[in-house]
């Protein structure tokens, strides 16, 4: 029932702009200062145990889409949430929150990984 056509073709597309955004940073066109996408934290981590997000950036980029998508899955319940019988609403809040506060670690992460890639990147480039 998900309402997005083809999820997979939607993160595709959305991994394509990351990596061509990855090269545009990697080549200085984008200063490194500006690189931050600290995550919204509008969950509260008391009572919402998410796994830790932790591995190399492209482990971390692969988490984070395989979050997303269960993400969209739950959303998707929440459209017709009257024909969710009301004992299984919670659970589908409290699967919300945790999503969304492991979507914001796997951000998190990514943050603190990419800026010092891309520094060594651009030192690595300028010494050629």
């Amino acid at each position: 029932m998900c309402q997005i056509p083809n999820p997979l073709l939607y993160l595709c597309c959305k991994l394509s702009n990351v990596a061509l955004g990855a090269l545009t940073i990697a080549s200085g066109r984008i200063r490194v200062e500006r690189l931050t996408f600290a995550a919204n934290k509008v969950y509260l981590k008391k009572g919402n145990a998410a796994p830790e997000v932790k591995g190399s950036i492209g482990a971390v980029f692969s988490h984070l889409a395989e979050v997303n998508y269960k993400l969209w899955h739950e959303v998707d319940k929440g459209y017709e949430i009257e024909k969710v019988p009301p004992d299984a609403r919670d659970g589908i809040v409290k699967q919300l929150a945790v999503l969304n506060l492991e979507r914001a670690q796997g951000i998190d992460e990514i943050d603190r990984q990419l800026r010092p890639a891309v520094e060594q990147l651009q030192s690595e480039a300028i010494k050629h």
